[in-house]
């Protein structure tokens, strides 16, 4: 197959037709390739190869992914809508869709969560099965693993895959996490093992120091209660005394009192 890319001149307001162009091409492309990764290198090549002509080598590779994410990137929904495709050349074209995406991330970084990878991931899990795992396995860690680990490392969690051990060191915390989280927790580091150690033996059941501090407590609760008042400061309130309170009435007697004998005997004198 030949491409007509040469009869289009790259001016600084960019090529009017290369778009039209780089369509057509990729159409007679989809019906000659059988697989996704030879169908991405023959794409890849031809947009290089057409701004190479214009552009110094470090602007190539930025203005390539500039291309295909403005003028040829392609979401879920735009391929699931295209009628005159089958089940399979939909699966078939989110794959290629997948690698140019992966190809413009490593010019034109952003998060996973911005782009529609994981979604195109999905529509060929749910309509492919298994092929999903061997497809992410096969062809794009092969192709990106050195240039873009983070980014593989992330679609394994968000498609929830086990990670490859080539891409272990890139795996979140969260999915490291596969023991009891305080056993994981003091496996972390020394210090927090330390420290782990010390809440864990604080709050068991039947812990030595039960009954210690329970001695402790109770010789605490009864000097409160000896400190409550000072003998010297205040003394305490008389115990109730019911004669003291409402006294017996006087009743005369008849054998007078020392006092009235006295007067008497001085009145008689």
């Amino acid at each position: 197959m030949t491409n007509n890319f040469d009869q289009f001149p790259i001016t600084e307001e960019g090529p009017a037709d290369f778009e039209k162009t780089f369509t057509d091409n990729y159409l007679l492309l989809l019906n000659e390739h059988k697989n996704a990764i030879s169908l991405y290198k023959a794409l890849i090549e031809l947009v290089i190869v057409y701004f190479a002509k214009s552009y110094n080598e470090n602007e190539v590779m930025s203005k390539s992914a500039e291309f295909l994410s403005q003028h040829f990137l392609q979401s879920t929904q735009e391929i699931k809508e295209k009628a005159e495709l089958s089940i399979e050349q939909k699966c078939f074209e989110c794959e290629v869709m997948i690698l140019v995406e992966l190809f413009i991330l490593q010019s034109r970084p952003c998060p996973l969560s911005q782009t529609n990878i994981i979604k195109k991931f999905r529509f060929i899990y749910w309509n492919c099965g298994n092929k999903t795992r061997e497809f992410l396995d096969s062809t794009v860690c092969e192709e990106f693993l050195k240039n873009i680990p983070l980014y593989l490392t992330q679609i394994y969690e968000e498609l929830d895959f086990d990670v490859p051990i080539e891409l272990k060191k890139y795996e979140s915390l969260e999915n490291q996490i596969t023991e009891e989280p305080s056993e994981a927790l003091i496996n972390l580091n020394k210090e927090v093992k330390e420290k782990c150690k010390m809440l864990l033996e604080a709050v068991k059941p039947e812990s030595s120091n039960t009954s210690s501090s329970s001695r402790s407590s109770i010789t605490r609760e009864r000097t409160k209660k000896e400190l409550r008042r000072s003998p010297r400061k205040s003394r305490p309130p008389l115990s109730y005394s019911p004669i003291k309170t409402n006294p017996k009435p006087r009743v005369k007697h008849d054998t007078p009192n020392k006092g009235e004998e006295s007067n008497g005997e001085k009145e008689s004198g």
